[in-house]
């Protein structure tokens, strides 16, 4: 038998490498990131708040994800965030998520509930 190669192991993708990520594109800081989005809700949102939301995404309520998606220049934010990672998924209604995808040309359909 032929000696087997070392395997690589598959990392599991988090928002917080995926975040990591995108603010070294932007050349953005995590203050820079809390700072930014507290500009566009209009409050002083800060650094701890942002990563109680990194840490569970599941929980970003509908203003904070539409201003952290706007921050880190997301186009799909919906596939990126909401898909992959949950974002939203306990904090946002599905009227708020429907509202979000409209300016994109998106609208969710209707949602079928299995008894």
């Amino acid at each position: 038998m032929f000696p087997t190669g070392k395997q690589n192991q598959l990392v599991k993708p988090t928002l917080e490498r995926f975040v990591e990520d995108r603010l070294a594109e932007l050349e953005l800081t995590h203050d820079d990131l809390a700072e930014k989005m507290g500009g566009i809700i209009g409050t002083d949102y800060k650094i701890h708040r942002l990563t109680r939301r990194i840490n569970s995404p599941e929980t970003f309520p509908a203003s904070e994800l539409a201003a952290f998606a706007q921050v880190l220049q997301l186009k799909d934010w919906y596939a990126d965030l909401v898909i992959n990672f949950g974002a939203g998924i306990n904090g946002c209604s599905v009227a708020e998520f429907d509202q979000m995808l409209h300016p994109l040309g998106c609208q969710l359909g209707p949602v079928t509930v299995a008894a």
